[in-house]
């Protein structure tokens, strides 16, 4: 249509939908406002369906975004229907790039978004989406941790994900202890006291939080410790409500060497306050 242009040309055929031949093709249209000085770049999704009946369009757009880029496209059994799931990994410019994928879903009358965009805003990789799903598959068949590395009974206090696709969990057990996780769907690297999880006592934390926001220089700061092997453990969040900004993730020191370093959250779940009411848990 005019004002459209292909992404890439980025054109797929397969069974996305009611029918083995489905088309995607995916778009980049100029939108300008009424007070816009330069337009705007809007991503969408366009399906032309051969299903033996009369073609049908159904645009999902992703989000505005000036400019916007298609990072990548991937097919995916999301749901454990017969149809593949489009994933469509965009890539937001700016003075740091972001990265949101939108999950499209048929609905037996256009497509529609997934409600599992939201665990995998700020993947960057097909590889890192991957993981996710396939950890969210897993704990719907029943076994395993879900993408949360939560176990069924246990409830996500907070967690994020890493650029890596590396996902971080405070869980809370169902006898009312805490566990924390670290790793990929494939590999857990720390599970920490187990993954059975253990008392408060065996956790340090310390909160803050001042509202009114920005204009009383609001803020909100929380961070969870302790040791295992060797190493100190300091799960954070830090939030300014002045910049609106929000830093967080888990900071390692060996406990030998003193060297220290950290690995940073791109997306996260739950909120740091909630840990707060597990029992037990010790000031720093």
């Amino acid at each position: 249509e005019a004002g459209q242009e292909l992404a890439d040309s980025q054109v797929f055929v397969g069974p996305f939908g009611p029918s083995p031949r489905t088309i995607l093709a995916l778009v980049r249209a100029s939108v300008r406002g009424a007070e816009a000085e330069a337009p705007r770049s809007r991503l969408w999704a366009l399906a032309l369906y051969d299903s033996g009946a009369a073609p049908r369009r159904a645009p999902a757009h992703l989000q505005d975004a000036a400019p916007l880029a298609v990072a990548a496209v991937l097919f995916e059994d999301v749901d454990g229907d017969p149809a593949l799931e489009p994933v469509v990994i965009a890539r937001y410019d700016g003075p740091e790039p972001f990265f949101f994928s939108a999950v499209l879903d048929w609905n037996g009358f256009s497509y529609v978004h997934h409600d599992v965009e939201a665990r995998l805003v700020g993947l960057a990789t097909a590889a890192a989406v991957r993981r996710v799903l396939r950890a969210r598959r897993a704990q719907a068949a029943g076994s395993g941790l879900g993408d949360d590395y939560c176990a069924r009974g246990e409830e996500l206090l907070f967690g994020f994900v890493t650029a890596r696709g590396k996902i971080a969990g405070v869980c809370r057990t169902g006898s009312g202890g805490v566990v924390y996780r670290f790793g990929t769907p494939d590999h857990i690297e720390l599970a920490f006291p187990s993954d059975s999880g253990g008392p408060g006592e065996r956790f340090s934390f310390s909160y803050y939080s001042r509202p009114g926001g920005a204009a009383n220089e609001g803020m909100e700061t929380g961070d969870l410790g302790f040791s295992s092997g060797g190493f100190e453990f300091h799960v954070y969040f830090d939030y300014s409500a002045v910049a609106d900004h929000a830093s967080y993730g888990v900071r390692v020191r060996n406990l030998r060497t003193r060297q220290e370093t950290a690995v940073h959250g791109v997306a996260w779940r739950g909120a740091i306050r909630r840990i707060r009411d597990v029992a037990g848990l010790r000031e720093p």
